[in-house]
């Protein structure tokens, strides 16, 4: 019996623990050339930011966003609104990103809950090819390696909500 119970519990928890669910999954594969604007819950309200039909803004694929004016840009996109439940347990993030070049300043990737109105990460990619990361409102960190301009680089970034920490 002690068999068929462990047996039980194998088959009835394994496949949870290998269950995921993507709360946002974003590919530009079906988005259509130009603007971003008003896209599949995209606001540019500063600067432009277009779907470009290039394997170069694309890690895979052949649409991909590029970015024309990163000093003046404010682009976001809202999959949820304020009023809704915010995630909960472990959230991951986990992107990849091609930075041609920062003329100057730095050009940032940032995570909010909308909910609490507060800052979950942010990266940070600086014009001498550092990145910092920023975890909430506490300060930063630099990790490495740095990025290569050209180059694609994937980010990761697991948020524990019950703890409070996070992993990059």
């Amino acid at each position: 019996i002690k068999y068929i119970i462990t047996l039980l519990i194998l088959v009835l928890v394994l496949p949870l623990l290998g269950y995921s669910q993507d709360a946002i999954n974003t590919s530009f594969e079906d988005y259509t050339i130009g603007n971003v604007n008003k896209q599949n819950k995209w606001t540019v309200s500063k600067g432009t930011a277009v779907i470009a039909e290039s394997t170069s803004y694309s890690h895979t694929g052949n649409k991909g966003l590029n970015i024309l004016n990163a000093s003046a840009l404010q682009a976001d996109h809202v999959a949820y609104t304020s009023s809704q439940e915010g995630l909960s347990g472990y959230v991951y993030v986990d992107f990849w990103v091609k930075i041609n070049s920062i003329a100057t300043g730095a050009f940032s990737v940032t995570g909010y809950d909308l909910k609490s109105n507060s800052r979950s990460f942010m990266f940070e990619f600086s014009t001498n090819g550092k990145i910092k990361v920023y975890n909430g409102s506490s300060g930063s960190k630099t990790i490495s390696p740095a990025y290569t301009n050209g180059e694609w680089m994937r980010l990761s970034y697991k948020i524990d909500n019950v703890n409070a920490t996070c992993k990059f």
